[in-house]
């Protein structure tokens, strides 16, 4: 789901994501991301997007940047715990400023609302 994501991806339900290199810490850091879906009506709906990004990691992170591919149908309305920005179909996350370092053992959690038109498949690259 994230072009210049560096973190090993597990999805939850009907999506399954390839996995990417870790970012500065070679293979350490995992991303787990979950959608949930909520119809309202037969032309679309809304889906929440969870994301828990999981560090497997020796010493603390504190910068890491995940970015995923949304389908075509559906776009992110706001997220929060995290920096979110658009474009496109393309999510770019980070941590915000007041985000504590990631320590060992330790996750981050956040997530996001968006719309979608049609079924909603889940992120489609990480």
């Amino acid at each position: 789901m994230l072009a210049a994501a560096t973190a090993l991806v597990a999805a939850s339900g009907a999506v399954a994501l390839p996995t990417a290199p870790a970012h500065a810490q070679a293979n350490c850091l995992s991303v787990d991301v979950q959608t949930d879906t909520f119809p309202t009506g037969r032309d679309g709906g809304i889906f929440l997007l969870s994301v828990n990004l999981i560090n497997d990691c020796s010493s603390p992170v504190r910068d890491w940047t995940i970015t995923l591919t949304l389908p075509p149908n559906a776009q992110v309305t706001n997220g929060w715990s995290a920096n979110w920005s658009t474009s496109g179909q393309l999510i770019t996350i980070t941590p915000p400023i007041w985000a504590q370092p990631i320590l060992p053992g330790q996750s981050s959690s956040f997530g996001a609302l968006g719309t979608y038109t049609g079924e909603f498949t889940g992120p489609v690259g990480c």
